[in-house]
């Protein structure tokens, strides 16, 4: 959402916007490309349908997640180019519909995939799970995106309002589908990511934009390289980490990880000037 917010605030392009994420995604893809056949082909192998082995590979490379993290690069570029589609050829009536129909498959592939189950829906979803998950493609990311750019066209208070107005929606829902889900409260995410950081993080945008705070170039450049490569480092490196220490899951593990992010980020920024081809990861 804060991604569709800040490039539909300005005259952006849809060119330099996909191929910027692009050229980050085939980066990582390539670093990362033999955890990336073995998760699909000895993790998640099936002896009874070897097929979905080959289909798990290509989905990864192009939908959900192949190294982790990925699928938020995969969403957000394809999701834009498929929204800027849909904004060229459909009414704002179609693409409110769809929007709805988007977000609607995504939740059934969470919070209420257990309605589906045991009917005759049930393998003909598991089977479309092995190809693309609709939570974690641009399938979610079009409604989103589209949020944003709502947002974005709204001025002022009319935006925070927007926000808060689609937080109260998201938390009705996310009470609801406790009903259907074996998540609980506490575990849900669309509890923390949804409700604190959906209207955080668009209302600071939007305050930042208001205020005539100005952040000298070099700090926000370097914020802007750190944070890619911590949210691209950070999740591999707990599972290295894990490996080696053998902490459990929790406080301790995860402010190692953010130390050894911020550390490795420095190092790969630092590195370079002298080393050109490091810089397409980030």
């Amino acid at each position: 959402m804060t991604s569709g917010y800040l490039y539909f605030s300005r005259d952006a392009s849809l060119k330099k916007y996909v191929k910027r994420l692009l050229t980050l995604d085939i980066a990582w893809t390539i670093l990362e490309f033999p955890f990336i056949l073995y998760k699909c082909f000895i993790i998640n192998y099936s002896d009874t349908n070897p097929i979905f082995s080959v289909f798990d590979f290509f989905k990864a490379l192009l939908w959900g997640e192949s190294y982790m993290g990925s699928w938020f690069i995969h969403a957000s570029w394809m999701g834009m180019i498929a929204l800027n589609w849909i904004l060229q050829y459909c009414s704002k009536f179609t693409v409110h519909i769809l929007c709805v129909l988007c977000f609607i498959l995504a939740l059934v592939d969470t919070s209420y995939q257990s309605l589906i189950l045991g009917t005759g829906l049930g393998t003909a979803w598991h089977f479309m799970n092995k190809i693309i998950y609709p939570s974690e493609s641009f399938i979610l990311a079009i409604p989103y995106l589209y949020a944003g750019k709502v947002i974005a066209e709204r001025k002022g208070k009319a935006s925070i309002c927007y926000v808060l107005f689609f937080s109260f929606i998201l938390f009705f829902e996310a009470i609801f589908s406790r009903r259907f889900s074996n998540i609980g409260m506490m575990f849900n995410p669309r509890f923390e990511q949804f409700l604190s950081l959906l209207p955080f993080t668009v209302s600071f945008v939007w305050w930042l934009k208001e205020v005539s705070w100005q952040v000298p170039k070099w700090i926000s450049i370097l914020m802007r390289q750190q944070s890619i490569l911590i949210f691209l480092l950070h999740q591999p490196l707990i599972m290295l980490t894990y490996k080696c220490t053998g902490l459990s899951m929790g406080g301790i593990l995860y402010a190692l990880v953010v130390i050894e992010s911020i550390i490795l980020a420095t190092l790969i920024i630092h590195a370079s000037p002298k080393y050109k081809i490091i810089k397409y990861l980030y």
